[in-house]
């Protein structure tokens, strides 16, 4: 089965039985080794710099990034 095939499975399920998953799927994150882990932010930030690289538009000051949470954080 391909992951388009599992998704498209998945969102024919109805909320509760998707939200039951989802509550699985996420619980399993919890339970990665420290190597999976790794393996995984190390995945991320490669993505993540590709997306920069391809449109570096999208790239935030830190001091802005920084003072944005701070207001948000103050506002909730």
């Amino acid at each position: 089965m391909t992951i388009e095939e599992l998704e498209s499975a998945i969102f024919s399920l109805d909320v509760q039985a998707r939200a039951k998953l989802a509550r699985k799927l996420l619980l399993s994150l919890e339970d990665l080794s420290v190597e999976e882990n790794l393996e995984f932010w190390v995945q991320e930030s490669e993505r993540r710099l590709q997306e920069l690289r391809a449109d570096p538009g999208l790239a935030v000051d830190a001091d802005e990034a920084i003072a944005e949470v701070r207001a948000s954080l103050k506002h909730s």
